[in-house]
């Protein structure tokens, strides 16, 4: 893995509060990899679904939020049962994302022969422009699962990846990422910390090779974007590295399926959209695709999707943006 140096991550008096999660992050994640060894994996899935019922079930301020949320992200889902049917799966999506791993770890032959994989051409015709591909999803499904994945496939991405420094909770961070490698390394791919030093030249100069890195959009970011009818905080980078490389943006979802040794995933046909010269115009054009496919891929599968929970913040994050841009104007 490249270095980095971001700041560490001030808690302030939440230190304590995140300390404690820590510990419980990694003693699930321990207790996920035990189960494993000694359960089938429909058992261990099972339970970490019934873990996330039963959180929702006993936190009802959360539950509220979160089905609010839902309400007015998806308009479109009026049956107020499925609406917590999907809250209720929502509420086990982060235990899913590491369990996930483990059990690939465990199933790695078996899994990629049950795998759907539909449209790798997508992939290798933009390999062959020669002008690097920004591998693009947002935390949906398997997200975390993909990038070894595709080290399998040999399509290989280099991940950028919160630094454990900068994170509240480090240990959980760092031990996800080993357990990670430990499934599929390449060498040859480094990983970018996002927010570390000289990161931004140093993934400006991977693409301009011809090589694939692996973005996102769905984390608080200094960008306000139009996200499920709402101003939202997200990251614009995408868009930024796009224009600066004309590298092609490549969605990619890897998702759950009711069998828990099976996946689906989908390399889709790069993003089009207009360039007109003006770097601001050419920027929204490209963020525009970018929120309009992360849209349709998490209404393709609302209970995959991690976000939720952040949702609501990032949306206060944005009107906060928004009235310091007023305030500068007028």
């Amino acid at each position: 893995m490249e270095k980095n140096e971001p700041p560490e991550a001030n808690l302030g008096r939440n230190w304590v509060f995140f300390r404690l999660l820590e510990v419980a992050l990694l003693a699930v994640f321990n207790l996920n990899r035990l189960l494993v060894a000694v359960l089938p994996p429909e058992a261990v899935c099972a339970m970490a679904r019934g873990l996330g019922e039963l959180v929702y079930r006993l936190h009802p301020r959360m539950r509220r939020k979160l089905l609010d949320t839902l309400r007015g992200a998806l308009p479109e889902i009026e049956d107020q049962r499925e609406l917590e049917r999907l809250a209720a799966r929502i509420c086990s999506s982060p235990i899913m994302a590491t369990l996930e791993l483990i059990i690939f770890h465990k199933y790695r032959d078996e899994m990629l022969q049950r795998m759907e994989i539909e449209g790798m051409e997508h992939l290798d015709r933009a390999d062959e422009r020669g002008k690097g591909v920004i591998i693009f999803a947002p935390h949906i499904g398997g997200f975390a699962l993909a990038q070894p994945l595709l080290v399998i496939l040999g399509k290989g991405y280099a991940p950028v990846i919160l630094n454990p420094a900068a994170s509240p909770v480090p240990r959980y961070i760092l031990s996800v990422a080993l357990y990670t490698q430990r499934i599929a390394y390449d060498r040859n791919l480094p990983v970018f910390w996002a927010g570390g030093k000289d990161v931004v030249p140093r993934m400006r100069r991977h693409l301009e090779e011809g090589k694939r890195i692996g973005m996102t959009i769905d984390v608080e970011g200094g960008s306000v974007l139009e996200f499920f009818g709402q101003p939202t905080s997200m990251t614009s980078g995408i868009g930024h590295f796009a224009l600066d490389t004309g590298a092609a943006i490549i969605p990619v979802t890897l998702l759950r399926t009711e069998d828990p040794l099976k996946y689906r995933l989908t390399i889709c046909e790069p993003l089009a959209y207009e360039l007109t010269g003006d770097r601001k115009q050419d920027l929204k054009n490209i963020m525009d695709a970018v929120v309009a496919c992360s849209e349709d891929m998490i209404r393709r599968a609302p209970e995959q999707w991690m976000g939720w929970f952040g949702l609501p913040e990032w949306r206060k994050r944005a009107q906060e943006i928004l009235a310091k841009k007023a305030e500068k104007g007028s």
